[in-house]
Formats: C-alpha cells, structure tokens, sequence
C-alpha cells in the first residue's frame, strides 16, 4: 500500500530543524501529505485535585495559568512545524499545500490512536526524557490501538535517506505487519538485509520464505542469522541493524493494552527508549 497521508503529533519540546525536517523530506519523496497535530491539554484536567476545597480565586488563577502554557506550547509546536517546513521545502498552506498544522483540545494519548486510525503512517519524534510522560502514553497507544504503523525518529538525524533497511524477523504477526507496511520504504532502498535469530529452533517462515514474497515485489535482500543465547533477540537484532549500516530498522511491536496502560516486552520498551536509529514499527 502506498503511503499518502501521513500524521506526526507534536508537543512542541522538538529539536527545531532536527529530525521534523527529515520527516518531512521523507513525506514529500513518498508523495504523502503531512498532518501536523498538537494535542492541547484542557486546563481543567491540568489543574491538581489538591486544589479541591480552595478558594475560588485560587482555582481560576491556577486555570489562567495553565491554560497560558499550554497556548504558548501550541504556538511553539506551530512555529517548529512552519520552521522545518520552510527548510524541507514543503508548502504548508494554499492550494498546494503539502502540510497543514492543527490544534485540538484533549489528551494526547486519547486523539492520537483515533485520528491515525484514517491515516497510513505516524510518524513521532523523540524528545527530552524530561518532557516526554505524555509523549511516550501517546506512541504507545498508537502502536497499541491506532491500526496504523508508526515511525519512530531520534531527535537528531541529519540527511537521512533510508537507503538501507534491515527487517528484523521472528516469523511473528507483528512483524508480518510491519514488514508488509515497509513495502513503500523497501521499495526505494539500495539494500534490505533480513535479520533473524536463531537460538533452540528455526525461524518459521523462514528467511528464504520472506526472501520470496519479498521477490514477488521486486525487491531483494541480504540475509544474517545470528545465532542468540541469553539477551533478547530484537535488541541483538538493533545491534546487528546498526553495526550493518542499516538507517532504518523494521520490526513487530510486542505487548498488549490493558485498561489504558501498555505493557510491552523487554526488547519493544528497549527500542522504544533507546534506539538512535529510526524504526518503523507495527503491532
């Protein structure tokens, strides 16, 4: 399936010029037209309960206040957006336009699953630690529950291209899902390497399997076994990716949701927090 429309939250804690405008860039060689969001939190949800019992004058300020931040963090996410847009050379109004920017009112983890269910792609992008407790409840619902892929970027990345691309593989539905929504990357790259651990029994499908439907497409690939003792295998297969001179890794995202919170596997919570390549993702 070809990517047309793709959505990237923002939170205005983004490296200005930094990996925004190589999303972008990535938009307009896929031909997709990007839609830019950020979630505004309400300020009734963002004023503590402890205020609970005090005065009422006390309340509306604790409103006024936190309903300044949160405009001034949306005019921030907006000026970032206008910013990378002008260095990717992506028009972002008129008729022409390539990009748009919105601002909703809710919570984040809530508005991105449900707008990226009519999209095909998010694409998120790391922020500070300090900043990111919504941010991370946000791309783990998305994975979780939007249907869609999602594409994690670092904060920093400068002239990225993915021209290779390394599939990690398990013979698992999750990463049956993200392969498949690599397609339109795989089909653009220079080299694909297919990666699978090999630890009591053999993959199944089998790296030759994947190699065939991928033929099928027109696209060839390398293939790497690595055999596995102790340490996860996707966070081995992170190693293998980059050590390789991978710039885009495509893996399954493990876990499951309950009642509002995601519990991930060790090797997923691992990519998520730490990985510096960018990963393309799907539950």
């Amino acid at each position: 399936m070809a990517i047309r429309s793709i959505l990237v939250p923002l939170t205005g804690y983004e490296i200005e010029n930094g990996a925004l405008v190589a999303g972008l860039r990535l938009a307009r060689r896929l031909g997709a037209f990007t839609d830019a969001l950020h979630v505004k939190p309400d300020p009734r949800e963002a004023v503590p309960f402890v205020t609970e019992g005090a005065p009422a004058s006390v309340i509306v300020n604790l409103m006024e206040l936190a309903e300044r931040e949160a405009e001034a963090r949306a005019n921030q996410a907006r000026r970032i957006f206008e910013g990378a847009c002008a260095k990717a050379n992506v028009i972002a109004s008129g008729v022409n336009a390539g990009a748009r920017y919105r601002t909703v009112v809710g919570r984040m983890e809530d508005e991105v699953p449900l707008r990226a269910r009519v999209t095909d792609l998010v694409l998120m992008v790391r922020i500070a630690e300090e900043h990111e407790v919504q941010w991370r409840l946000a791309l783990e619902a998305a994975l979780m529950e939007s249907g869609r892929p999602i594409l994690l970027l670092p904060s920093v990345l400068d002239g990225w291209a993915s021209k290779t691309v390394a599939i990690a593989w398990n013979g698992g539905v999750e990463a049956a899902r993200a392969a498949s929504a690599a397609l339109p990357f795989l089909a653009q790259a220079e080299r694909i390497l297919l990666l699978a651990g090999i630890k009591d029994a053999p993959v199944e499908p089998s790296l030759d399997a994947v190699g065939e439907w991928l033929g099928h497409h027109g696209i060839d690939v390398e293939q790497r076994q690595l055999m596995l003792q102790d340490w996860p295998v996707e966070e081995r297969l992170v190693d293998e990716a980059a050590e390789a001179g991978a710039d885009l890794l495509v893996m399954g995202g493990y876990g499951h949701s309950r009642m509002r919170e995601t519990i991930f596997g060790g090797a997923t919570r691992a990519v998520l927090r730490e990985s510096k390549l960018p990963v393309l993702m799907a539950h």
